[in-house]
């Protein structure tokens, strides 16, 4: 499950906001929005989340596995 109190936890703690990530992953914002909202993430986009935000796997796991 998408735990999106996590994802902006992390986000925040990288002074990234939302404009940001999704540019840094190659996505627009509204597309990044609706995939928060939805928790609807392809892995080469979590894949592409972890290297940007440079999340460790307990990180990772917490945001979109537990």
């Amino acid at each position: 499950m998408f735990n999106v109190n996590e994802f902006n936890k992390a986000v925040l703690e990288r002074n990234f906001n939302y404009q940001t990530l999704a540019k840094g992953i190659g996505i627009t914002e509204g597309t990044l929005r609706k995939k928060i909202k939805t928790g609807n993430f392809a892995i080469r986009e979590i894949n592409a989340i972890q290297e940007t935000l440079l999340l460790n796997m307990d990180e990772l796991n917490k945001i979109f596995f537990e």
